[in-house]
């Protein structure tokens, strides 16, 4: 899906693939359109595949047979490219940039074809990102090699006779992931209007100039000290219950304990202890008087 390959599959056959399904009496179209899912497959064969079989000869005769049989794929060659870039055409009536008339004869390729070699027109069929949306069915393990440098290009091949299709490469996935992430990244229109406002913000910042008092005691503007908040400072205790004033509460009376307490850290005493010092002189006194009156009556 990421590469827009679509039914009607195109799959480019190779003269070692042709070989081979002759060698196991297999069916190509049947095969392969099982194996893709789509009855319609159209099968080509390069024209560099039927000279590399002519080429080859009697051992490669029923390849030749077979591959004759489908349609055969199209052709860059390197004429065409040349025109592109001179400029200049082979049709009759027609100019090349200089001006000077051609002669009304068409220029044929069959020597360049002869020296290339199947693999290579393969891969020129395919180019650098495959546009065709061409898959393509070989035996070569070296052409497999050199198609997995090409994103989007699936590769067929027979292991023992059972078709076999190829993971994605390498190089495929890594044109995905590109795409995917170009896909997330802005447009060029909207990186030009995140410019321009990043421009107008910081324009309208340095044209707001400070007037007034603010201006003379180098004071900070309303709208920053709105744009910046003070943090208020955290209680470090819990918050409890709130007490009365002291000065608006009355002072406690003192009890008979404290005020003996208090008189005896004094010296005198208390009330209790003052009784019991007046009962102890009396009954000292009495004792003196009686042991007095016993002497003199002696």
């Amino acid at each position: 899906m990421q590469f827009h390959i679509h039914r009607p599959f195109k799959v480019l056959l190779d003269g070692n693939f042709l070989h081979a399904c002759i060698k196991n009496n297999i069916n190509i179209h049947d095969r392969l359109s099982t194996t893709l899912s789509d009855p319609q497959v159209q099968l080509l064969v390069p024209d560099e595949v039927i000279a590399e079989l002519t080429g080859i000869g009697a051992p490669c005769a029923d390849a030749l047979a077979l591959a004759s049989t489908f349609k055969r794929a199209p052709t860059y060659t390197k004429s065409r490219d040349r025109q592109k870039q001179t400029g200049t055409t082979n049709t009759t009536g027609t100019t090349d940039t200089t001006g000077s008339p051609t002669p009304e004869t068409t220029e044929t390729t069959e020597t360049s074809d002869a020296t290339t070699t199947a693999a290579k027109g393969i891969l020129t069929l395919l180019g650098q990102h495959n546009r065709h949306q061409y898959l393509v069915a070989t035996q070569d393990v070296n052409l497999r090699k050199s198609t997995h440098r090409i994103p989007g290009v699936p590769v067929i091949y027979l292991n023992i006779g059972v078709s076999v299709v190829e993971p994605p490469s390498r190089a495929s996935k890594e044109y995905q992931q590109t795409t995917e992430q170009k896909k997330l990244a802005p447009r060029k229109d909207e990186r030009r209007r995140l410019q321009q406002k990043q421009q107008h913000e910081r324009a309208a910042a340095r044209a707001v100039v400070k007037t007034g008092r603010d201006a003379e005691l180098n004071l900070p503007r309303r709208e920053d000290v709105a744009a910046f908040p003070m943090k208020s400072k955290k209680r470090k205790g819990p918050r409890g219950p709130k007490q009365p004033n002291p000065l608006s509460m009355r002072k406690k009376k003192k009890r008979n304990n404290e005020d003996g307490k208090e008189g005896k850290t004094r010296g005198g005493g208390g009330k209790d202890a003052k009784k019991k010092r007046r009962q102890r002189q009396k009954a000292k006194k009495k004792v003196k008087t009686a042991s007095s009156v016993g002497a003199g009556a002696k």
